[in-house]
């Protein structure tokens, strides 16, 4: 199992991951991730503009960092 990914967006559950050795991921590394793979070849934005729609918590200063990274 050491090629398994959990994908958990939940504090409890990454941490919980962490103790047990779980390598993991959330929404915003599947995203990024999707991009760097060209999975998603265009702007990563209406999916951030989607998230931020719900009940999502994403740090404003990290949404605005990945969208310049990645020139969003």
């Amino acid at each position: 199992m050491q090629h398994a990914l959990l994908i958990v967006d939940d504090l409890k559950g990454r941490r919980l991951a962490t103790q047990l050795n779980i390598r993991f991921t959330g929404t915003i590394g599947i995203l990024i991730s999707a991009r760097q793979q060209n999975v998603i070849d265009y702007s990563l934005r209406p999916y951030f503009e989607l998230i931020k729609s719900t009940d999502f918590r994403i740090d404003p200063l990290l949404l605005k960092r990945i969208l310049l990274d990645f020139k969003d």
